[in-house]
């Protein structure tokens, strides 16, 4: 289904939960990935909030960046290349698995969150260092990207997003990717474990579920991917033209939700894949052994 809201000069978003309909969208050239702020005027203040913030001297992280950018697609895939080296075997040795598996399993409180970052951190520097700071930084980025116009433009003239994105470049040596690990897609991760750990302390739900099918129960997608219409595009399945300009919102976690591929919640064979769709699900699958193990 696509929603349309739109009131001219001010907002003009299509929010879209159709799976087939996303895959058609984003394979069309028209449809792009672009921070530039263009558009009504709330469409150019949530596109300014990626590009003045997330951004290391001018340059958007790599998953704000369109389909035409040849560096982008050659990291994506180099890194993608080293994850899928990483085996399940290799995961369950490291430490903070090894903890994480704990909090699945309710032997440790608190969240698992810096764990997470830790792990996700040290995929691009050996000696990452995450704690209470580097995560709460990362949940003030991750509260940023999901704010209103009037909280962001609050967190962003208090200057507390400019502080904690700084303090995120400076544990990741301005490594991208890194950069994106660790203040935006670890979130997904954390979400994923909260809800293994959910499963684990129901043995009515657990007993009945193996290791691959929690995983992908546990998978847990971006809320919304953005789009930016480049040029005027009607499709059948759409009522009206988009307009160039026009914010086009993937309602991912929706989707992902309502679908038995895993990959959905990676956007696994389009353009905009995630290097870590078969590297995740290998994390989780990892935690869920430690968390279950006969030793414990």
């Amino acid at each position: 289904m696509a929603r349309r809201a739109r009131i001219p000069w001010l907002v003009d978003v299509v929010r879209i939960d159709d799976a087939a309909l996303i895959d058609i969208l984003d394979a069309d050239p028209r449809i792009d990935r672009d921070v530039a702020p263009k558009g009504p005027w709330l469409n150019q203040v949530i596109l300014e909030r990626m590009a003045r913030v997330l951004a290391i001297d001018g340059v958007p992280l790599p998953a704000f960046r369109p389909r035409d950018d040849e560096t982008r697609a050659r990291a994506r895939d180099a890194l993608e290349t080293r994850l899928n080296r990483i085996g399940v075997e290799t995961l369950t040795a490291d430490p903070d698995v090894e903890q994480l598996g704990k909090w699945v399993r309710g032997g440790v409180g608190g969240s698992p969150g810096p764990y997470v970052q830790s792990i996700v951190g040290r995929l691009f520097k050996d000696d990452y260092h995450a704690d209470f700071r580097s995560y709460e930084a990362a949940r003030v980025v991750d509260s940023y990207l999901r704010a209103g116009p009037v909280r962001g433009l609050v967190s962003r003239l208090s200057g507390k997003i400019v502080r904690a994105f700084r303090l995120l470049r400076e544990r990741a040596d301005d490594n991208p990717h890194a950069i994106h690990a660790t203040c935006v897609a670890m979130h997904n991760i954390e979400r994923a474990l909260v809800e293994m750990r959910g499963l684990i302390a129901d043995p009515a739900r657990s007993s009945r579920l193996n290791a691959d099918t929690i995983v992908q129960q546990c998978l847990k997608a971006p809320e919304a991917a953005l789009r930016t219409v480049r040029e005027p595009t009607q499709l059948d399945s759409f009522p009206y033209p988009i307009r160039p300009g026009t914010l086009i919102a993937f309602q991912l976690a929706e989707v992902a939700d309502n679908s038995a591929e895993t990959g959905r919640a990676f956007r696994a064979g389009s353009w905009a894949q995630c290097p870590a769709h078969d590297y995740v699900p290998r994390l989780l699958r990892a935690i869920y052994l430690a968390a279950t193990k006969k030793d414990h």
